[in-house]
């Protein structure tokens, strides 16, 4: 009796843990940890190895241009990430209107793309140190373009990540490692930038392949885009803005110091910030489920957002702690001989560990999900002019470690505002759970 027992509770165990592993949350989760795996690792076996072939000098203008097809990328995929997720987890099961939604964000992203391209021609003449690296400038754009275009949020929508971040993996991964055998010199930098950008342009070419395999293929129409522009304009600002306060600030570095001090700090930073980056699967995750648990399911929706909270502020104070005590090691393991001006710099950016992820996770699954993109907007926009304002000041006065020090306050703003909206959150979510108008 107790055997057949026993073995029923087995079987039952198994069939729950089947369904916690086949669940689409779960699935996601971990094909875009599988990504950010590559996010960190890939970087990881990078950097020390470009650090030490293209030295202070060529790596700082590497970082500068590689920090501006990000900054590229962020203006072209115009938030569509969230906006489009979010729109079509919800129409997901209605082909034509996922189809339109589609056919809108991909022509309003041709809108944006031509205006990119317009604003590198006008600064290209404007800007010495872009004319003094024309061709480094072309392969920031075709990275930026080509990345924008991927079609990650149709997938993300759709909760059907495991082959376009497969896709993703892989070329990251080729890419990468191409870089050892084609990369000798200081005088190959922009080898590096280009094979990141021919890697992510034939991804995103077999993911829309597989996209419209699953839809029909409708041409952009200016009405289908102008509705995109305008649905996605408060995401836009919302990435855009954040660009400022993180992207931005290499790039800014850049056009006020030297290419050696953009490499010091742009190292930590890419140190820091890959550490940080084991956030994002969950909040990537869990955002198309908490946008439809809000509207269906609010106290559950609030349960996991309690959870994950907890679980982002105690993981964020110890990896704060393991990256501030082991600066030297991690800068001479990563960057190596000659990088040692680079400590200060990681020891004041290991403080973002314990902002960053609170205040992605309050964003991202609470602010989101719930239409306060706008009240999002404002503190995010805020932060962006605090920091472009302020590191313009701070790094002329004390060079890398002003733009540290901007970067954690800046970031501290951020997680201050954000927290403030909690308790609303919590709120709201009570009396829709509750009935209570």
């Amino acid at each position: 009796m107790n055997r057949a027992l026993s073995i029923g509770r087995c079987q039952t165990g198994a069939k729950n843990w089947w369904r916690v592993v086949a669940h689409p949350v779960t699935k996601n989760t971990m094909s875009l940890y599988a990504l950010q795996l590559a996010n960190i690792t890939l970087p990881l076996l990078l950097i020390p190895y470009l650090a030490r072939v293209l030295l202070p000098k060529s790596l700082g203008i590497y970082l500068f241009f590689y920090s501006l097809s990000i900054w590229l990328y962020t203006v072209i995929e115009y938030g569509f990430n969230l906006f489009a997720t979010r729109e079509i987890s919800r129409e997901r099961d209605n082909k034509g209107r996922v189809a339109e939604i589609v056919a809108g964000v991909l022509g309003s992203q041709g809108l944006v793309t031509v205006a990119v391209i317009f604003l590198a021609v006008v600064t290209f003449y404007l800007v010495p140190f872009l004319r003094q690296n024309p061709v480094f400038l072309a392969l920031s754009l075709l990275f930026g373009i080509a990345k924008g275009f991927g079609p990650l949020w149709y997938f993300q929508g759709k909760e059907k990540m495991q082959i376009v971040a497969a896709l993703e993996v892989a070329g990251r991964t080729c890419a990468t490692f191409l870089t050892f055998p084609l990369v000798r010199s200081p005088n190959h930098g922009w080898v590096a930038l280009a094979l990141p950008g021919l890697t992510s342009l034939i991804v995103t070419l077999v993911q829309m392949y597989l996209m419209y395999r699953e839809i029909e293929f409708r041409f952009p129409r200016r009405i289908n885009a102008i509705f995109a522009l305008k649905g996605g304009w408060n995401m836009f600002v919302y990435r855009f803005s954040a660009s400022l306060y993180t992207t931005a600030n290499v790039i800014i570095l850049g056009v006020i110091s030297s290419p050696a001090t953009v490499s010091f700090f742009g190292g930590a930073e890419k140190i820091t910030r890959g550490l940080l980056t084991l956030i994002s699967p969950i909040s990537n995750a869990l955002y198309p489920r908490i946008s439809y648990l809000v509207a269906h399911e609010p106290a559950k929706a609030w349960r996991i957002i309690r959870l994950t909270l907890l679980a982002f502020a105690i993981g964020g104070v110890f990896l704060g702690m393991f990256i501030a005590s082991g600066a030297p090691i991690w800068i001479s393991m990563l960057l190596g001989p000659g990088y040692d001006a680079a400590i200060p710099f990681l020891r004041i950016l290991s403080l973002l560990a314990p902002l960053l992820p609170i205040s992605t996770a309050i964003s991202v699954l609470c602010m989101l999900p719930m239409d306060l993109e706008k009240r999002l907007n404002v503190i995010i926009f805020s932060a962006g002019v605090l920091n472009v304002i302020s590191a313009i000041l701070l790094a002329r006065m004390w060079d890398g470690l002003g733009m540290a020090i901007v970067a954690v306050t800046t970031e501290a703003f951020v997680t201050f505002n954000v927290c403030l909206v909690l308790r609303n959150v919590k709120t709201v979510l009570y009396n829709r759970a509750h009935g209570i108008s």
